[in-house]
């Protein structure tokens, strides 16, 4: 039989590792996960923001060449507002003359011909009437209006037809065109 030995060999136990060492390797990882989390994070959306900015960047240049064409065309518009305005303006004045001659022009005289020279505001009128009594109602009447300033009748004829034909020149009032002094 064999031997009995008295040599036992006990096993080596095991070095535990002390706590403190447990516990700062825990934490050790925790913030090592606090800063590369973060980290990884920031960075994805750095670049989505990025790509947001450049597709905003791309967006503003259209907008603003827009916005260059659209003020070029108001520019455009409102030089043409303009010109309306000073047409309308002279419209005015027109308008003012015309109604003035129709208020006074005797019912039996027929005004062939009509010039206005806006230096001095100057009317000249060709007239053409059945007779020379109808004439000289016409430039009583032209005498009597307070917008007619210094009327005067020339060039007056008799035609084939038996009908009186005139001139009469004249000069406005500039209270009638311009009424507030503009």
């Amino acid at each position: 039989m064999p031997e009995k030995s008295f040599i036992k060999i006990i096993p080596k136990q095991k070095e535990k590792d002390p706590r403190w060492v447990n516990t700062m390797l825990i934490i050790g990882v925790l913030l090592l996960l606090g800063i590369f989390v973060p980290f990884a994070l920031t960075r994805n959306k750095l670049t989505e923001l990025e790509e947001e900015k450049q597709f905003l960047d791309s967006q503003i240049i259209v907008l603003v060449r827009e916005y260059e064409s659209t003020s070029r065309d108001l520019i455009a518009t409102a030089e043409r507002i303009n010109d309306f305005s000073k047409v309308f303006k002279e419209h005015r004045t027109t308008t003012v003359i015309f109604d003035l001659i129709r208020s006074i022009a005797h019912p039996l005289a027929q005004f062939t011909s009509f010039q206005f020279s806006n230096d001095g505001l100057k009317i000249s009128l060709e007239v053409l009437t059945e007779n020379f009594q109808t004439l000289g109602q016409q430039f009583l009447i032209f005498q009597q209006n307070e917008n007619i300033n210094a009327p005067v009748l020339s060039g007056i004829s008799l035609d084939r037809d038996g009908f009186v034909s005139a001139q009469f020149e004249f000069f406005l009032n500039k209270e009638l065109i311009m009424p507030f002094g503009l």
